[in-house]
């Protein structure tokens, strides 16, 4: 009861924390759409429209998604992230196929891709992350995912390149 009151209200889908890759960190949701991370003291804001999150500058460590299928505008919403990380911050998504890797995108779906070459080649370009690693997440449901690492240029000056 209290994980589906938790998933209810926002919380890390069931099994976040023990999938590969980064480790997700518990959230306890407050009012408002903020979050408070256990241990760390600090306030996040759950980012609901990332273009126009509100969020400062260079003011984060870290963004994941799981819903980039979702997004009316890719293009804003990779800028957004680009925007809001600190220099060396780092973007996680785990994303389903592409539909010429096999992905029939459901009712739900706002947005879809050709592969992950591709929508990885946009996120890099559109907002000037380079990538780090490509997990195979196996296949939950009816989808596959994958989850990709992008990291933010450390130094201003750094430029990427898509891959």
């Amino acid at each position: 009861m209290l994980r589906a009151r938790r998933r209810a209200r926002g919380g890390l889908p069931r099994g976040a924390s023990r999938r590969r890759g980064p480790r997700a960190a518990r959230a306890r949701i407050l009012r408002g759409g903020r979050r408070r991370q256990s241990g760390a003291g600090k306030r996040v804001r759950a980012a609901r429209r990332l273009p126009s999150s509100g969020l400062p500058d260079g003011s984060v460590d870290a963004v994941y998604t799981n819903a980039l299928d979702h997004v009316w505008d890719l293009e804003g919403f990779v800028r957004e992230v680009r925007r809001v990380l600190r220099p060396g911050g780092v973007f996680v998504a785990d994303v389903v196929l592409g539909f010429d890797e096999g992905f029939t995108p459901g009712e739900y779906e706002s947005t879809h891709w050709r592969s992950i070459e591709y929508l990885v080649g946009r996120i890099c370009a559109d907002g000037g992350l380079a990538e780090e690693s490509r997990v195979d997440l196996g296949r939950t449901g009816r989808d596959r995912w994958t989850q990709v690492v992008l990291r933010a240029p450390r130094q201003p000056s750094e430029a990427s390149t898509p891959t």
